[in-house]
């Protein structure tokens, strides 16, 4: 393997540990969404706080990945903006 390679390798290894360190994942319950257009509404409002976010409709449950200085409580408030209930 050639000396840049093993360096680039390293380099996104290293860099994918520190993504890792500082990201968290929160589950929420979300109460009153209907249909698709309910689901895109909530991942544009949040779409500033989530690095990644998944909402499911039929489970009434969005799970969004975050780091910095977001919190749990920011991201809830957020939601909460678009009409929906959203507790953890």
């Amino acid at each position: 393997m050639k000396l840049q390679n093993i360096i680039c390798t390293v380099l996104l290894l290293c860099a994918t540990s520190v993504y890792a360190a500082d990201t968290k994942t929160v589950s929420l319950k979300v109460e009153g969404m209907t249909c698709e257009s309910c689901v895109k509404k909530l991942k544009k409002q949040l779409s500033g706080l989530c690095s990644e976010l998944q909402v499911f409709l039929k489970e009434e449950k969005a799970v969004c990945t975050y780091g910095g200085s977001v919190t749990t409580e920011q991201i809830i408030a957020e939601a909460n903006k678009t009409g929906f209930q959203v507790s953890l």
